[in-house]
């Protein structure tokens, strides 16, 4: 058997042997005999779960029995299974005891449980043994193997062990001897010789063998506040890059044994590109490995790139986040796949994460989370917990939902949306380690965004460069902070190609990584020189809570006076239960900040201030048809997006505050708040409920009261 992506009319589509399957799968928790009996007769087929690597010492044979057992009871329970195993390829504790010389350090000395990601030991073993696990599967059942899910690091998700697992007092990571030579054959590769090297590090090593980690202070201090200069940081920026890399390669190679294993005839599926998600986290995403997704997503031996929903504004009301850029997925022929662990109301109470409490609360979420993955052209999984989805109802609604999944692939056509939000690996590898600015630009900015009245493609920024972003009438570049005089100029040229407008957060392109000086590689003058708006770095530490004029007419539906603050979404009453949860398990960013940056231009309108001292804030202007807009702070509410997106000729759906997922075909909406809500066509359109199979209209707009959290899924017809 021969599972593929087939890519129809650019839409990356699962096929069987050339039939297409709608990507919904089940993950087991090992309850699959219980779980089957509800899901078969809903005709769905796909399971993945957990299943160990048999790793042998030398000399000893194979023991394939636990892994015939589970395949035994998956299929006894569903005989048309087609199962993905999840395989840890972590070593064992034997293996991890007798050679700790392979195990990660921490500045303090100590290990954590998860193997050195660059040791080559683990690697060669690891690849080994999934060879002999592959081909024994494929042998004894090759028809029921849907793929291969490798799975390794913490939560088996390919990032590093964070500080909030019990490590809290331990300091910066990969300080062992295998991170340390794997570095320096990466440096080896990138430079080529050692005086590039230390023309480009200011050093003067004699060779490579002789480069160690940067000591944790060094890693620790920058030159900007919380931005690098690349010129005089180059060896922290660079070791920065690397903790990617490692990762990285590490799964390009177990990846490639799993397919070669199985003469690439199953897809491969990897969790990676946490890129919205891990940039709030504990010491910021630099720190955990996810920023080499540009570059391993072009590698052909893994098809699906994996990660849970948000655990952010994923409640009841919420907007069921994204982590990752997912339209560059299916760019570049791959697909992303999201796993829908919602707490369901059959969880246990203290589940946390987002737990609803009803049952009418958990078909309301699946359907949020079900659109939110079909809009984006993105499989899907549920996890089952134990006793999670142990409900008829549960899966009567997601069998109307796989139906939309099966209409979508008769006739797939990519996302095509006005608005675009583009995000840049490169800059979240050149600011100083922390939250500071991930926190609110990247996790916490989803929540407003998802409110604003639309549905935004996701983009990573290196594909915006490329060109693969075209026709936008709204693009929101959340922290372009690095970019070369060439890539300003790219950009500022395709903005005017498409006549689009552009909302600039912080500090928008003043890094120059390609500048030849430390005195070149950092200026307010690239700002200008990218948003065609005059700004002034401010002296010493600020607040960068921000106020709107009240009469302009971005700020139209904002109170007046109202601060406009990093920890906006802690103060809404709906997230604050959800996001104070979060805040327990991580380090609270600092309040007052450097640099910040101010507007100093009289030719930009300005329409918000600083709190603290009142400066301009927020600015826009209008240069060779393309709108530009500068914030200089750290967040914008969803009644500015949805004012700044209409007057760029963007069509909203709803008002600002509640959440719409559509593609033009199928269309959801999600009360953030109960009450009365109007939806706004493009057009006169055929509405159907999906669920009711009512038609709701047949004109360009319709009328709809919701209680918190409720969400209808409609099907849109000419």
């Amino acid at each position: 058997m021969k599972t593929a992506l087939e890519i129809v009319n650019g839409v990356p589509v699962l096929t069987v042997d050339g039939r297409r399957l709608a990507p919904m799968l089940l993950w087991n928790h090992n309850r699959s005999g219980e779980t089957s009996q509800l899901t078969r007769a809903r005709g769905f087929h796909l399971y993945t779960a957990g299943m160990t690597l048999p790793w042998p010492r030398d000399g000893e044979e194979y023991d394939f029995g636990p892994v015939d057992a589970q395949m035994e009871e998956t299929v006894r329970s569903d005989p048309d299974a087609l199962f993905l195993p999840r395989v840890f390829v972590e070593p064992p504790a034997w293996w991890r005891k007798e050679h700790p010389e392979e195990m990660p350090v921490w500045e303090n000395g100590k290990s954590d449980d998860l193997v050195a990601i660059a040791s080559e030991r683990w690697l060669r073993e690891a690849c080994g043994h999934v060879v002999r696990f592959v081909v024994h599967l494929e042998s004894a059942w090759d028809e029921h193997i849907l793929g291969y899910h490798p799975a390794a690091q913490n939560s088996h998700e390919w990032y590093y062990m964070s500080t909030i697992w019990g490590c809290n007092d331990w300091g910066l990571r990969n300080y062992d001897e295998p991170f340390a030579r794997g570095f320096r054959r990466w440096l080896q590769r990138q430079y080529g010789d050692i005086t590039a090297l230390n023309d480009a590090w200011g050093t003067g090593y004699d060779a490579f063998e002789q480069i160690v980690a940067p000591a944790p202070d060094v890693r620790r201090a920058t030159t900007h506040g919380l931005l690098r200069n690349p010129c005089r940081e180059r060896a922290v920026i660079d070791f920065t890059c690397y903790q990617s890399v490692a990762i990285t390669d590490a799964i390009r190679r177990v990846a490639r044994a799993f397919k070669d294993a199985c003469g690439w005839r199953k897809l491969v599926y990897v969790f990676y590109g946490y890129t919205f998600e891990l940039a709030g986290l504990q010491e910021g995403i630099s720190q955990f490995g996810h920023l080499d997704f540009d570059a391993v997503m072009d590698d052909p031996a893994v098809d699906v790139w994996c990660a849970p929903s948000g655990y952010f504004d994923r409640r009841n009301g919420g907007s069921g986040t994204i982590m990752a850029a997912a339209e560059s997925c299916n760019a570049r022929g791959r697909v992303w796949c999201n796993e829908d662990d919602l707490r369901t109301h059959l969880s246990p109470p203290d589940a946390n994460w987002g737990r609803v409490s009803t049952l009418e609360e958990t078909l309301w979420a699946h359907r949020r989370n079900f659109m939110a993955a079909l809009t984006h052209r993105s499989q899907m999984w549920f996890c089952a917990g134990g006793t999670w989805l142990m409900d008829d109802q549960i899966w009567a609604n997601l069998e109307v939902l796989r139906k939309q999944y099966e209409e979508l692939y008769r006739d797939p056509a990519p996302l095509e949306s006005e608005v675009a939000v583009v995000v840049d690996e490169r800059s979240l590898g050149q600011i100083a380690y922390g939250i500071e600015l991930g926190l609110p630009l990247l996790y916490d900015m989803r929540a407003p965004i998802n409110r604003m009245g639309t549905t935004p493609e996701l983009w990573l920024q290196s594909d915006y460069l490329r060109g693969k972003v075209r026709g936008k009438k709204l693009l929101i570049f959340l922290n372009a902070f690095s970019l070369g005089r060439q890539e300003r100029e790219a950009i500022r040229n395709r903005l005017r190609g498409d006549g689009a407008t552009a909302i600039w957060f912080y500090a928008p392109g003043i890094i120059a990584p390609d500048a030849a000086s430390p005195q070149e590689a950092y200026s307010v003058d690239y700002i200008r020189e990218l948003t065609g708006i005059r700004v002034v770095e401010l002296p010493g530490e600020r607040l960068p809570d921000m106020r709107l004029l009240p009469e302009h007419r971005f700020a139209a539906g904002v109170p007046s006076g109202a601060i406009i603050a990093p920890d906006d979404i802690v103060r809404n009453w709906s997230l604050r239960e959800e996001h104070l949860q979060f805040r327990q398990m991580t380090y609270p960013p600092r309040k007052r900040l450097a640099p910040l940056f101010a507007v100093d231009d009289p030719e930009a309108e300005v329409f918000g201030s600083y709190t603290e001292r009142g400066e301009a804030a927020i600015a826009w202007n209008e240069r060779d048809g393309v709108r530009n807009i500068f914030v200089g702070g750290l967040t914008l509410p969803a009644r500015v997006f949805a004012n700044i997106a209409r007057e760029a000729g963007v069509h909203l759906y709803c008002a600002p505050g509640d959440v719409i997922y559509t593609d033009g075909r199928f269309l959801s909406i999600t009360a953030c708040e109960a009450g009365g809500k109007e939806i706004r066509l493009p057009g006169p359109r055929a509405v159907t409920d999906v669920f009711s199979r009512d038609i709701v209209t047949r004109g360009d707009s319709f009328r709809v009261t919701l209680r918190t959290g409720e969400t209808r899924v409609y099907r849109l017809a000419d």
